[in-house]
């Protein structure tokens, strides 16, 4: 109790002083089986062989609190990389940025990339958001897009976009720990 007591008033008593404690939170994620529709392939049709189920993989990720209400999300153990069709695959493997909202905090980060090959630029860009309430347990929606465009003489006919919404994401939160900023 006396502890307690003491990092309450500890608590309180540097808050005033312009430094405060900031937690990051340690989460256990898992994200549905993802399968490309059949949109997201040139011929319109999903492959007739490929992975039509799994067994889903556990995430480990650390949240912590920005400035001006923003938090941050960042992979700590477990990889995603996402097949979507023929659009480029999405990778969850840097930070994402995330600000709350009406349905949960919603994370996201995106990636563009340029290539040049035989008179043509490819331009590939990838995004996910992760949404959940950052609770003790909890479920939200993963959303994932992809695209690929070409500028020059030698581009093909067909550049290839998909988008894969509400795919489900359950999690629980495993520690939070105290640290104190400056």
């Amino acid at each position: 109790m006396r502890q307690a007591l003491f990092f309450v008033v500890l608590t309180a008593g540097l808050s005033g002083c312009g430094i405060r404690p900031v937690n990051a939170e340690l989460y256990a994620l898992v994200i549905g089986f993802v399968r490309a529709p059949a949109s997201c392939y040139g011929s319109g049709l999903q492959p007739a062989t490929g992975v039509t189920s799994s067994t889903p993989e556990v995430l480990k990720v650390q949240v912590w609190d920005g400035p001006d209400g923003a938090a941050f999300l960042e992979l700590v153990e477990g990889a995603v990389n996402v097949d979507m069709g023929d659009a480029p695959s999405v990778a969850f493997d840097s930070v994402l940025g995330g600000t709350k909202g009406s349905t949960g905090w919603a994370f996201t980060g995106q990636r563009t990339s340029v290539a040049s090959a035989g008179g043509a630029t490819f331009t590939s860009t990838t995004s996910a958001t992760l949404t959940f309430w950052r609770d003790t347990t909890f479920k939200g929606a993963a959303s994932l897009s992809s695209s690929r465009t070409c500028t020059g003489a030698t581009c093909p006919a067909m550049t290839p976009s998909c988008t894969i919404a509400d795919v489900p994401l359950s999690g629980t939160r495993l520690a939070v720990d105290w640290e104190q900023a400056p």
